[in-house]
C-alpha cells in the first residue's frame, strides 16, 4: 500500500501541477496564467513567490533588473515532480542598486532553470565575495541547470554550491559560465580563490560546460591567478567532498587551474572518489591539484595544452594525505614545469598517459607510472580550440579500455577498443562496418551449389580492415576486406551441402565495430523438376513478317529443390522472358509470338535447361496478305452547328484477302474527329468490321483530316471533311412553328 500511496501522490502532484507566465509588460496585480499583459506577472521573483512544488514558470524574453530568492516554498519532491523555472533570450542582470551578497539565491530542491541568462558582471569592483549563483542552506540541494549562461561578478564566484545538509545531487549542464575572477581594482594584489564553478557538497555533475576565460583583471596579473574551472573545496560542515563527476567541458585559461579538489588539513574533511574525464583544459597555470585528505579520484582521458605559467605551475599538483589516485588516458602538452608534484603519502597510478614537450616527475615518489606514451599527439588545432587527434596521432589505440567507466568522448562519439588517449576520439580515422544482415541461400540438391552474396560497406571514415571465418556446409572464395570511406564489396558466399537437412551458421565480421550476418538453407535429395503446360501450341498461318497473338505457357516445379535455367525459342517464335526461376512448389507463366520470317512453315519445341519437359510450337508463313476494302475512301459530314453532339458515320472494312486478320485498327488524325467505335478489330476472310467516326465541332469554319485503317498490305486513309456552324438566331418574323417559311412585314 506504501508504494500505491506513494504513486497517487505523485500523479496528485502532476495533475496538480501549474504554469504561470512573467514577462516585462505584466503586471504583480495579475494571476499569471497566460503570456498576455492581462495575465502574466511583471518580476521574476513575485512569480517565484507564487509557484509551488511541481509548477512551471515561463518566462518571457528580455531584461530583469532583479536580484532573486528560490525558497524552499518552490521546491519539488522528486525529479519527476520538480518545479521548472525556463526561459528564452532572458537576462536576470545587475543594473543599479543596493549592495547584494549574491545575485540569485536558492535554498531550495528539485529545481530545474534552463534557458536562462544570470548575469552579475556588473557587479561594482568594491564587492568582494558575491556569487552569480549560489545554492545554499539545509533545503539547497538537487538543483538542476541546463542550457545557462552565468557571468560572474567581478571578485566572485559564477555557481557556488554551498548546501550545509552536505546533500549535493545537483547537476550542471551545457552551461557557459564565464567572466568570473580577479577584477583588480588598480594595480593590487588579486583576491583568493574565485571560481566559475565552486563545490563545497557531494554527488554533483558538471558536464558540457564551457568555462572561461575569467575576467580582464585576471588577464593582467597572471602570475597571481587563482580562479579554477571547477573548484571542489572543504565546506566546513564536516561532510566528505566524495562523488563529483566532471566531464566534457572545456576549461579556458588563462587563469589558475583546470580543477582543484581540496579538503581540510586542519579538520581533516575528506574528498574522494571524484571523477574528471573528456575534459580540455589549456593555457591555464596548472591542470589538476588533488590536495589534503583527498584520495582514490579519477582524471580520465583529459587533454591538457599550454600549462605552466605564474605558481604552480604543473600539469598535476598531488598534495599530502592524497593517495590512490589513477591518472589514466590523458594528454599533457607544453607543460613547462613539471609534469607532476607529489607530496609525501600521495601514492598514486598513472597509466597510458601521453606526454609530449613536457617537464619531469617533482617531489617524493610516491607513485608508479606505466605505458607512457611521448609521440606527438599531433593536436589539430589547439590554438582555435581544435583538441581533435589525426589518424596518425600518437594518442591513437594507445589507451587503456574504460568502457566499464564511460563508453563516449567529449564530443558524444563512441570509444572503440583500442582507445585513443585524450578528450577525443578519433573519428576521422574511425571506419565503421554495414554488411547484409542474412542471407538465405534456399534449396540445394545435396551435392550441388547454390550461392549468394554477402555486402561489406565501409559507412564510416578511414580504412574497415577484417574479415569473417565460415565453416561447413558454408564456404566463402575471399574472406578478407580491405575499404576505404564509403567504399563496398560483394564476396560470393556458397552453400554446398552433404546431408539433407535445414543448416544455418553466424558469421561474425570485424573491423568497424564488427557486424553479424545469418546464413541458412536447406538441403534435399529431391532434385527439382520442371513441367510445362499447355504441351503444345498452335498459331495456324499468317502472313510472313505478320506477329501472331502471344499464347501463355506456365511452367510449374514439382521437385524438392530450386529450379532455375533458361528458356530456348526456335526460330520464328519468342517469349516474354528468357529464363524461369522456380522455388520448390513454384509456377511461373511467361507468353509465346510468332513471327514466321518467310513463306514457310516454321515447328518446333520451347526448351527448358536442366528439364526434359519441352512446348511444340508451329506456325505458317505465306506470301498470302490480308486485303482491306474500305467502303468508303472519305467523308463529307457538311455543315454541322458547334458544339451539338456532332454526326457519326460509319465505314465499313471488308477483309478480302484469304487470311484471318488480327490486330487491325482505325485512327483519326484528331480533334474534332474521333473513331467512337472499331477502333480495333479481327476479320475471317471475306467478313466486315464497322469503322464509326464523329465529327463534333467546338469552332467555326472548316475542318480536314484522316482516318487511318491498318492491318492489310497497306494502310487505307480516308480523308475526312466538315464545316463548323453557329447556333441559328431565333427568327423575328417566325409566326408559328412551321419550319422553312417567315412572314414579311408589311410597309407602313
Amino acid at each position: 500500500m506504501t508504494l500505491l500511496r506513494s504513486l497517487l501522490l505523485l500523479l496528485a502532484l502532476q495533475l496538480s501541477a501549474a504554469t504561470r507566465y512573467v514577462t516585462t509588460t505584466g503586471n504583480n496585480g495579475n494571476d499569471g496564467t497566460a503570456a498576455d499583459a492581462g495575465h502574466a506577472w511583471l518580476t521574476i521573483q513575485n512569480g517565484l513567490n507564487n509557484i509551488a512544488g511541481g509548477d512551471t514558470l515561463n518566462i518571457g524574453p528580455g531584461t530583469y533588473d532583479e536580484p532573486l530568492n528560490i525558497l524552499n516554498d518552490a521546491s519539488g519532491s522528486s525529479w519527476g515532480t520538480a518545479t521548472t523555472i525556463q526561459g528564452t533570450n532572458v537576462t536576470i542582470a545587475w543594473v543599479t542598486g543596493a549592495y547584494q551578497h549574491n545575485h540569485v539565491e536558492i535554498e531550495g530542491h528539485y529545481l530545474i532553470l534552463s534557458g536562462l541568462k544570470f548575469d552579475a558582471s556588473s557587479f561594482p569592483t568594491t564587492w568582494a565575495g558575491p556569487s552569480s549563483v549560489i545554492v545554499s542552506g539545509a533545503d539547497g540541494h538537487h538543483v538542476r541547470f541546463t542550457n545557462m549562461t552565468i557571468l560572474g561578478p567581478p571578485r566572485g564566484m559564477g555557481i557556488l554550491l554551498h548546501d550545509s545538509a552536505v546533500t549535493g545531487g545537483n547537476e550542471i549542464i551545457s552551461c557557459v559560465i564565464s567572466n568570473q575572477g580577479w577584477g583588480f581594482v588598480g594595480t593590487g594584489s588579486g583576491d583568493t580563490f574565485y571560481h566559475p564553478v565552486y563545490i563545497e557538497s557531494p554527488n554533483n555533475l558538471v558536464d558540457g560546460c564551457t568555462l572561461g576565460p575569467p575576467g580582464i583583471g585576471a588577464r593582467n596579473h597572471l602570475d597571481e591567478a587563482k580562479n579554477v574551472g571547477v573548484q571542489i573545496y572543504e565546506n566546513n560542515y564536516g561532510g566528505a567532498l566524495t562523488n563529483n563527476t566532471v566531464r566534457n567541458c572545456t576549461i579556458n585559461g588563462p587563469s589558475r587551474g583546470g580543477f582543484t579538489i581540496t579538503g581540510d588539513p586542519g579538520s581533516g574533511a575528506l574528498g574522494g572518489y571524484n571523477k574528471y574525464y573528456n575534459n580540455t583544459i589549456h593555457d591555464t597555470t596548472y591542470g589538476a591539484i588533488i590536495d589534503y585528505n583527498c584520495g582514490t579520484n579519477s582524471l580520465f582521458n583529459n587533454t591538457f595544452y599550454n600549462i605552466g605559467y605564474g605558481i604552480w605551475n604543473d600539469g598535476i599538483d598531488f598534495g599530502a594525505n592524497s593517495g590512490g589516485n589513477l591518472i589514466a588516458n590523458n594528454i599533457f602538452v607544453n607543460v613547462t614545469n613539471n609534469l607532476g608534484t607529489f607530496h609525501q603519502t600521495a601514492y598514486s597510478r598513472l597509466t597510458n598517459n601521453l606526454v609530449y614537450n613536457c617537464g619531469p616527475m617533482g617531489g617524493y615518489t610516491d607513485f608508479t607510472e606505466t605505458g607512457r606514451v611521448t609521440t606527438d599527439p599531433k593536436l589539430t588545432s589547439p590554438v582555435t580550440g581544435d583538441f581533435t587527434i589525426p589518424a596518425d596521432s600518437g594518442a591513437k589505440d594507445a589507451g587503456v579500455d574504460l568502457t566499464a567507466l564511460f563508453t563516449t568522448d567529449k564530443s558524444g562519439a563512441t570509444r572503440t577498443v583500442p582507445w585513443d588517449i585524450g578528450a577525443f576520439e578519433n573519428i576521422m580515422d574511425s571506419p565503421a562496418l554495414g554488411c547484409t544482415a542474412a542471407i538465405n541461400l534456399g534449396t540445394a540438391l545435396v551435392g550441388t551449389t547454390n550461392s549468394g552474396t554477402l555486402n561489406v560497406t565501409n559507412t564510416g571514415s578511414g580504412t574497415l580492415a577484417g574479415g569473417f571465418t565460415i565453416n561447413p556446409p558454408f564456404y566463402a572464395p575471399v574472406t578478407t576486406y580491405s575499404l576505404g570511406s564509403g567504399l563496398s564489396v560483394g564476396l560470393v558466399v556458397r552453400y554446398y551441402p552433404s546431408a539433407a537437412g535445414s543448416q544455418s551458421q553466424t558469421l561474425t565480421l570485424t573491423g568497424g565495430g564488427g557486424g553479424t550476418c545469418d546464413l541458412s538453407g536447406v538441403a534435399t535429395n529431391t532434385p527439382g523438376n520442371v513441367s510445362a503446360d499447355p504441351a503444345s501450341l498452335s498459331f495456324g498461318s499468317l502472313h510472313k513478317t505478320a506477329t501472331a497473338p502471344s499464347q501463355s505457357v506456365t511452367l510449374t516445379n514439382a521437385g524438392g529443390t530450386l529450379a532455375e535455367g533458361s528458356i530456348g525459342f526456335p526460330t520464328g517464335f519468342a517469349g516474354s522472358t528468357n529464363a524461369f526461376y522456380l522455388v520448390a512448389g513454384g509456377s511461373q507463366a511467361f507468353s509465346v509470338t510468332a513471327t514466321p520470317p518467310a513463306d514457310a512453315t516454321y515447328a518446333g519445341d520451347v526448351t527448358f535447361s536442366g528439364s526434359s519437359d519441352t512446348v511444340s510450337v508451329s506456325v505458317t508463313g505465306t506470301n498470302y496478305p490480308v486485303t482491306l476494302s474500305p467502303s468508303r475512301t472519305s467523308i463529307q459530314y457538311g455543315s454541322v452547328m458547334t458544339n451539338s453532339g456532332g454526326i457519326t458515320v460509319t465505314t465499313g472494312v471488308t477483309n478480302t484477302g484469304e487470311l484471318t486478320l488480327v490486330g487491325g485498327t482505325a485512327v483519326a488524325s484528331g480533334a474534332p474527329f474521333s473513331i467512337t467505335s472499331g477502333a480495333t478489330f479481327a476479320l475471317a476472310p471475306g467478313a466486315v468490321a464497322s469503322v464509326s467516326t464523329k465529327y463534333d465541332p467546338t469552332s467555326l469554319g472548316p475542318h480536314t483530316g484522316t482516318v487511318t485503317i491498318e492491318g492489310g498490305l497497306s494502310p487505307i486513309v480516308m480523308e475526312v471533311k466538315g464545316n463548323g456552324t453557329a447556333v441559328p438566331e431565333p427568327d423575328p418574323f417566325q409566326t408559328g412553328p412551321q419550319s422553312g417559311s417567315r412572314r414579311l412585314p408589311i410597309p407602313l
